[in-house]
C-alpha cells in the first residue's frame, strides 16, 4: 500500500473517502510529519494456524486469546502454541480484553456483509458467553482501566462508549458526527471512523485511534486533544505499555511507537497489522504481539527488539 500523509488543518479540508468493503477509507492530503528513528526491531512467527485474527489480549499464565472474526470465535493459544477455540457465539468479533476482575470483553462488530447496526459487546465467564451492550454501529475495539471500566470504539458509530464495572452505559465521548472537532470537550468533540483505543490503568487518559482523521486522539480530564497527527496510511489498533508509551498499528505494514507530535517506527514487513498486545515492559523482558489478517497465511507476529 503506497504509503500517504495527512496534516491535522488538511484533515477537513481534502478528504476523499473510497469503499474497502464496510471500511470507509480516506485518501488524504500530504503534511510532513516527525519521524524518529526507526527501532529496528526484529519479529518471528508466533502462530500461523489463525484466521482474519484481530484483537488480542493474554491471561496471567502466559495464554494469547485472539478475535477470529470470519472463524466468528474466540481462540486461545498456549504458550507452547497449543491452540484450541476458547468461545464461540459471535458474529464478526473483532477485538478482546481481559479486565482485572477475569472477565473477557469481545467487541463483536457483526458480519462484514451487513455493516453499521446490530454490533454488540459481550463477555465471557466461565466460558459462557453473553450480551451486556448494543446493539451500537460497530463495536471495533476495547479498552479496560484497572478498575474495571470498559472503554468502546464504535467505528460506524463514531463515538466512544463508557460501560462500568457494574454494568451502567454511557456516551463517553463524540457526537456521531464524522469530523474533526478538536480541543473541547468530550461533549462536542467529534471523530472520523475511530478504531483502536487504549486507557492508562488509573482510567484518567484514553487515547483513540481517529483513522479517517489520521490522528491519534487524546482525552483527559472531559477533553479531548490530538496527540499526534499526519504521516499514517491507515492507522488501526493500539496499546499501552506498563511505562504508559503508545504503540500504534499502520495497515500500510507497520508498527509504530507514537509520542506527542512524533511517530517512531518500531518495524514493519507485515501485510495487514491490526491487533497489537504489548505485556509488560518490552525494555525487560516483555513482549509484542502483532496480528496479521492478509499474510498468506494469516498469522500473529512476536516482535522483539533488545535495543529498545
Amino acid at each position: 500500500m503506497k504509503k500517504i500523509f495527512l496534516g491535522v488543518f488538511l484533515a477537513l479540508a481534502s478528504v476523499v473517502l473510497v469503499q474497502v468493503g464496510c471500511d470507509p477509507k480516506a485518501t488524504p492530503a500530504s503534511a510532513t510529519v516527525p519521524v524518529g528513528p526507526s527501532l529496528a526491531a526484529t519479529k518471528s512467527n508466533f502462530n500461523t494456524t489463525v484466521n482474519q485474527p484481530y484483537g488480542m489480549c493474554m491471561d496471567a499464565s502466559g495464554n494469547l486469546y485472539v478475535a477470529e472474526r470470519d472463524n466468528m470465535d474466540i481462540v486461545k493459544i498456549t504458550p507452547a502454541g497449543v491452540k484450541t477455540v476458547f468461545a464461540t457465539g459471535f458474529i464478526g468479533p473483532r477485538d478482546i480484553q481481559l479486565s482485572p476482575s477475569g472477565v473477557f470483553y469481545v467487541a463483536d462488530e457483526g458480519p462484514q456483509s451487513s455493516c453499521c447496526s446490530g454490533g454488540l459487546l459481550k463477555k465471557i465467564v466461565g466460558g459462557v458467553v453473553s450480551t451486556i451492550a448494543g446493539p451500537w454501529a460497530g463495536p471495533r475495539a476495547l479498552a479496560i482501566d484497572g478498575a474495571g471500566n470498559v472503554y468502546v470504539s464504535d467505528n460506524f458509530g463514531t463515538k466512544i462508549y463508557k460501560v462500568t464495572a457494574g454494568g451502567a452505559i454511557s456516551t463517553f465521548a463524540g457526537t456521531g458526527t464524522r469530523s474533526y472537532v478538536d480541543n473541547t470537550s468530550t461533549a462536542t468533540a467529534t471523530f472520523n471512523y475511530p478504531c483502536g483505543i487504549a486507557v492508562t490503568k488509573d482510567g484518567n487518559t484514553v487515547y483513540v485511534v481517529d483513522r479517517n482523521n489520521y490522528a491519534i486522539r487524546k482525552i483527559t480530564g472531559g477533553m479531548v486533544s490530538t496527540f499526534q497527527s499526519g504521516g499514517w496510511s491507515w492507522p488501526e489498533m493500539a496499546a499501552l505499555d506498563a511505562q504508559g508509551n503508545l504503540y500504534v498499528t499502520d495497515n500500510g505494514n507497520s508498527l509504530w511507537k507514537v509520542t506527542p507530535g512524533t511517530r517512531t517506527m518500531v518495524t514493519n514487513g507485515f501485510s495487514c497489522p491490526m491487533g497489537v498486545l504489548v505485556v509488560g515492559n518490552p525494555k525487560a523482558g516483555g513482549k509484542i504481539f502483532v496480528s496479521d489478517n492478509c499474510s498468506t497465511p494469516n498469522k500473529i507476529w512476536s516482535v522483539n527488539y533488545p535495543s529498545f
